[in-house]
This record gives structure tokens, C-alpha cells and sequence, in this order.
């Protein structure tokens, strides 16, 4: 399954090339295509890897304040219920915190806790 790098794995990808490793060799080591590399690259190249490392931070905390994410004390509840009663269903957590069903299931999701 396909998992997404973090910055710093990808920092991390980027400093390989640089002390010589093959590309396509860091490639199928870490389970990306050389054309995302590349872009990478590029990237990283237009920035200083302070500043890039400034631009993940500004990323996370703006996910943080997205306009359609679950406040935490909401999220909290949820996460509490689900652990309280790992028999409930995401439809009847759903009844008890007001949160739509796919709301519910994606906090689960999120937390590891869906597999119940």
C-alpha cells in the first residue's frame, strides 16, 4: 500500500543522491517513482532546506485550522467512546457525538482504531 514520506524522509532521500547513491537504486529502496525524485529535487533545490523545513511546519499547522476539520474536544469524544466500547458501530458513535458517519469513521481512521 502506498504510504506518503514526510519531509524529513524525503530530506532524507534527496541527501542520499547527494553523496552519490543511484537514484533508481533510492527509488526502489523507497517505493517511489524516479519522476517524483526528480521533482523533489528540484524543489529542494529552490529553497534552502531551513526554509523547507519552515514550509512543513506552516503545512501542519494549517491542516490544524482546516475549516472542515473535527474540533479536538469533539475528536476526543469520539476517540473515547470508541475505545470504551470497541462494539459500537461508527453509525451508533455517530448518534451519540453528532458527527456525520463518515466523520466518525475518518477520525477511527486516523487514530488506528477502525480495525475493532
Amino acid at each position: 500500500m502506498y504510504r506518503r514520506l514526510s519531509r524529513k524522509e524525503k530530506l532524507h532521500l534527496i541527501k542520499k543522491i547527494q553523496f552519490g547513491e543511484k537514484i533508481s537504486k533510492v527509488c526502489r529502496e523507497a517505493g517511489i517513482s524516479r519522476t517524483i525524485l526528480y521533482r523533489w529535487i528540484k524543489s529542494y533545490r529552490k529553497a534552502d532546506s531551513g526554509q523547507v523545513l519552515r514550509q512543513a511546519q506552516d503545512i501542519a499547522r494549517m491542516r490544524a485550522k482546516h475549516w472542515k476539520k473535527l474540533p479536538a474536544k469533539v475528536e476526543n469524544k469520539i476517540i473515547k467512546i470508541a475505545l470504551k466500547n470497541p462494539s459500537f458501530s461508527p453509525s451508533v458513535i455517530s448518534k451519540l457525538t453528532y458527527v456525520s458517519q463518515h466523520g466518525v469513521w475518518s477520525v477511527l481512521k486516523r487514530n488506528g482504531l477502525n480495525l475493532f
